[in-house]
């Protein structure tokens, strides 16, 4: 294979991978715009929401238009069975999140409450002491759909009680626990244990954040789509170039 027919497939390789990137980024920018509507209406739910709901809403397909609502419950928290969200960390200091399953009262509907803060161990392998409370319970917190991240690989769950993990996945813990948890988490609006902290900030990230990420996709799909165009045009001027002088080969040939 020639240099030069070598050089052509390069070209078009890159060519259809521009392509195929402008509109990922175009989607991602979309992707992102959603993300800052979202944010807006938890703030807007966080700030004015003066109506407390004193039972767990019934879903519509999409359990995130409740994220933000201040719910009162009551009801038992399953003993024993409780988890700590790793790597959580509060002014420089490592420790968990202790989430815990509450049996809501005059319901069949099981709860995952995340009740705060805890400090870690210095020694990692030492879990801390929690001791939950018995019988009747009253619980106050703000609703929130948990995400879950991306793991490289399934950890494989320790056995025995309490457990560590790594995120919020509710069909997994829901799997382990052998009940059906409502789809969204709890964060207590006060401590429920001594040594646990609350205080949560209504988003992780700004709207505004969302936006700038969004321009930064939009501005790059536009920058494809100029390179793309630059492509074209300079490679319609070479083939006009190659047909003229194809064509002055062949009017010198009939000379």
């Amino acid at each position: 294979m020639s240099k030069e027919h070598s050089w052509g497939w390069c070209k078009r390789l890159v060519f259809g991978l521009l392509v195929a990137l402008v509109p990922v980024m175009f989607g991602l920018g979309m992707w992102q715009l959603q993300r800052a509507e979202h944010k807006q209406q938890i703030l807007e739910r966080w700030d004015t929401s003066s109506q407390t709901l004193y039972e767990l809403p019934v879903l519509s397909s999409d359990s995130a238009e409740n994220d933000g609502r201040s719910v009162a419950l009551q009801g038992q928290l399953l003993p024993e069975r409780f988890f700590f969200l790793d790597n959580r960390v509060r002014q420089g200091q490592a420790g968990y999140e202790v989430l815990v399953v509450l049996d809501v009262k005059a319901s069949p509907q099981y709860a995952l409450l995340n009740l705060g803060w805890l400090a870690a161990n210095p020694d990692r392998t030492q879990l801390p002491k929690v001791e939950l409370p018995d019988g009747y319970v009253d619980v106050a917190g703000r609703l929130l759909t948990p995400v879950s991240g991306f793991t490289l690989s399934k950890v494989p769950r320790p056995s025995g009680w309490p457990q560590r993990i790594q995120q919020i996945d509710l069909a997994d813990i829901s799997a382990v626990l052998e009940l059906e948890l409502y789809p969204q988490v709890v964060r207590m609006d006060a401590p429920l244990l001594t040594d646990i902290q609350v205080g949560w900030a209504a988003v992780n990230m700004p709207p505004e954040r969302h936006i700038g990420y969004a321009f930064q996709w939009f501005m790059m799909s536009c920058a494809l789509v100029v390179c793309l165009i630059v492509f074209g045009w300079r490679r319609e001027r070479i083939a006009i170039q190659l047909i003229a002088g194809s064509a002055n080969l062949t009017g010198q040939g009939d000379k």
